[in-house]
């Protein structure tokens, strides 16, 4: 039997509801739940399969690149929905989606996740961190290191040198443009070396942001380097 003080709460919650409902980020329609999308929106979004994430790892063994990533893990195809999701996020202040979509990158990468050591953000570099006041990837990453109960330390990986947005640049500007871009400073070394490092980031285009990263955490001494994003581009 309900005692008197769960009733009053249940009869709160329940006016708290009626009075402010629960509305999907993307479209506002009412839903039942915080942290999701409706029914119509969530039809839209276009999941990545476990085996098409072997696929891109069996790809990625071909690669001639100085790197190579250990694994790479993308959850929704970069598609109209997750799209939205994306650039609400990174540059509409909705930071209360990192929330739904952290989880849900964890659970696609679960595995993947709990065999790390470190999870680490692709970063921003500090004149652009400044423009947007925070870091889409840092705020997934510092979350899935929270539901996963491993240790995320900003600062760990650094883009020291400002480069031009990705975005509509092709793929050979992007490797000019990201070359050299990241390094691990000195102070950090003990924490990366010997340890399975995953990078955090919100859409895996072409690789060469990840890649770059790659090179930096091996260079201080990371023993394996993977991806966990979001989403992922299918035109690259």
């Amino acid at each position: 039997m309900l005692s008197a003080t769960q009733i009053i709460k249940s009869i709160i919650g329940k006016l708290f509801y009626y009075i402010y409902p629960t509305i999907c980020p993307v479209c506002n329609r009412v839903i039942d739940r915080r942290f999701c999308l409706c029914a119509h929106c969530w039809s839209k979004v276009y999941f990545i399969s476990s085996t098409d994430n072997i696929l891109d790892d069996k790809n990625n063994t071909n690669d001639k690149d100085d790197s190579l990533l250990n694994h790479i893990c993308s959850v929704t195809v970069y598609c109209d929905m997750s799209r939205v999701l994306v650039r609400l996020l990174k540059y509409h202040d909705r930071t209360d989606l990192a929330i739904m979509m952290a989880k849900w990158m964890f659970r696609s990468g679960k595995d993947l996740v709990m065999d790390s050591d470190l999870i680490v953000a692709i970063p921003l570099h500090r004149f652009r961190l400044i423009c947007r006041r925070y870091n889409q990837s840092a705020e997934l990453a510092r979350l899935i290191a929270e539901y996963a109960k491993k240790p995320f330390i900003s600062g760990i990986l650094v883009r020291h040198r400002f480069t031009k947005q990705q975005v509509d640049l092709s793929l050979s500007a992007r490797k000019r443009n990201l070359h050299n871009a990241f390094n691990v400073p000195q102070y950090f070394y003990k924490y990366v070396d010997g340890s399975k490092v995953v990078l955090i980031d919100d859409v895996y285009t072409t690789g060469s942001t990840a890649k770059f990263a790659d090179v930096a955490l091996k260079k201080a001494g990371a023993e394996k380097v993977s991806i966990l994003t979001f989403s992922k581009s299918l035109k690259n």
